[in-house]
């Protein structure tokens, strides 16, 4: 037995068997928006300021290996923010009434009426419990535009926009005229990605006679768009006092062999980034990304490491996933000289499973020249994934895994691979108070002995954690300062590359 609870009038008229939306009043147009206030947040959750970008560190002289992970927060997330403004209430002098599924199949008008009700007052959880009732009377009975509307919003609550949106279009080519159905077009088109044709929808509603709430509306929307499309910034900088600069053994002295001391250091960490999409017709764009980023020691310049990064990428997006393909080249600079150029390909693959589930997937191929020790060029490969659950909107737990393919061809012993897992958790706490704990384990097998691993090949084992703390009320000018703290531990039988690196330093970081 189903039961529901209808806000209807007991007297059913023929009216109701027929779908008709009022164009004019304004209290049936902002009634079909309040599905889109209250679910507003969601039309691009794909992305969402959980969605960080979890920083790992590195060893000095190993290629910056970038995992599948979440992103920072980007204009595409941005999406209009507004209250309720005319939310249609219940009305107090309609009756109640209670039906089941046998009632309502037996009175066609009835099931006319209270899903024509439910549909104009958006009332989701009543068309998602009478739209399967509905969809069983005989075709004679059914309304084929109401089916169609029910069937479109329920398919957007569900998150669905592609369906959604084969619905609306198919009512607006019917009635053109009838804007609050253009309006649920034109978001389902926003959800989906499909910006252009978004757009269009938007413009021609922003061209009508519309109520001044709703014509805000649609203007929020329009600016979102425009954002899509716009430059991208982020800049970024720290300073700290860096453990162990020059990654040598704690002991300086190993046998025959003597290492310089652990240098420690004060660091100036930065980070500048561009980048920028342009919208294709359905779903498709072009982009084009910049980068420097590295790290400066005033008094032990030899040991600076800045980097320098030009990319651009073919991708497709919609609601529920983003394809890329890019082609970039970078340039290393350590000390005062030129260090390594790299170019490269990269694919990638953002799968939104579900609300509580995300897939980060990335395959990296690269060719890599040193300028430094020529022989040292290598051919470089990365596999990438991660998934990371959502269990609600103030939480989100990563696990990854990570796999790093460095042929070195004039020279075996410098060849490797690297397996790696991580795992993160990310944290909003009452109060203001945010957290995100980080953690990576390495394993790297060489195929080839050395002078200091005592003739065996070289194997190593690596262990990097990190734990980052913010208060969500201290900012200025867009700027929320972040304490970290971090550590990385490297053993291995090559006596030279044991190290243990300790880091705690404040980020300040801003992307527009």
């Amino acid at each position: 037995m189903l039961a529901f609870l209808i806000g209807a009038v007991m007297t059913i008229t023929p009216v109701y068997t027929t779908f008709t939306p009022t164009k004019t009043p304004i209290k049936f147009f902002m009634a079909g928006l309040t599905f889109l206030i209250a679910h507003i947040s969601h039309a691009d959750d794909g992305r969402t300021d959980n969605q960080e970008l979890i920083n790992q560190e590195i060893a000095t002289l190993e290629p910056i290996i970038n995992h599948a992970q979440p992103e920072l927060l980007s204009h595409d997330a941005l999406t209009p923010k507004i209250e309720p403004i005319l939310a249609q209430t219940p009305n107090p002098a309609e009756d109640t009434l209670i039906a089941d599924e046998a009632l309502l199949l037996d009175n066609p008008d009835l099931l006319n009426h209270a899903l024509n009700s439910a549909v104009m007052t958006n009332h989701m959880a009543g068309v998602h419990a009478l739209l399967p009732i509905y969809q069983k009377l005989p075709k004679d009975h059914q309304n084929g535009i109401l089916l169609g509307y029910a069937n479109a919003l329920a398919a957007l609550d569900k998150g669905n926009a592609k369906k959604a949106i084969d619905e609306l279009r198919r009512i607006i080519a019917i009635m053109p005229e009838y804007n609050v159905v253009r309006f649920h077009l034109a978001r389902a088109l926003f959800m989906d990605k499909q910006n252009e044709a978004a757009l269009d929808q938007f413009n021609k509603l922003h061209a009508d006679n519309l109520p001044e709430e709703v014509r805000q509306v649609v203007g929020q929307y329009r600016q979102a768009l425009k954002q899509r499309d716009s430059w991208t910034w982020q800049v970024g900088m720290n300073l700290a006092k860096e453990d162990n600069i020059n990654q040598t053994p704690k002991n300086t002295t190993q046998g025959q062999w003597t290492f310089d001391k652990p240098i420690d250091a004060i660091t100036l960490s930065y980070q500048l980034g561009a980048d920028k999409k342009w919208s294709l017709p359905k779903g498709a764009y072009v982009g084009a990304n910049a980068q420097i980023y590295g790290k400066h020691h005033q008094n032990h310049k030899k040991y600076n490491d800045h980097w320098g990064r030009l990319g651009a990428n073919l991708g497709f997006a919609d609601a529920k996933k983003d394809l890329s393909i890019e082609t970039y080249g970078e340039k290393r600079f350590y000390g005062h000289e030129r260090y390594t150029d790299t170019i490269g390909i990269r694919m990638s693959v953002d799968y939104r499973i579900n609300p509580k589930f995300q897939s980060l997937n990335a395959i990296d191929i690269s060719r890599l020249t040193n300028h430094r020790t020529p022989r040292a060029d290598s051919n470089n490969t990365l596999y990438s994934t991660s998934l990371i659950y959502y269990p609600n909107a103030t939480r989100y737990y990563l696990l990854g895994a990570d796999f790093y393919d460095e042929k070195v061809p004039q020279d075996p012993s410098d060849s490797y691979q690297r397996r790696g897992i991580r795992t993160a958790w990310g944290q909003e706490w009452a109060g203001g108070l945010s957290s995100r704990a980080q953690i990576s384990i390495n394993k790297r097998h060489y195929q080839g002995a050395n002078l200091t691993s005592g003739g065996q090949i070289r194997h190593d084992k690596q262990m990097q954690a990190s734990l980052s703390l913010w208060h969500r009320d201290i900012h200025k000018w867009g700027i929320t300062p972040r304490l970290t703290i971090s550590t990385n531990i490297n053993k291995s039988n090559d006596i030279k590359a044991n190290y243990h690196k300790n880091q705690m330093f404040v980020e300040f970081s801003r992307i527009f």
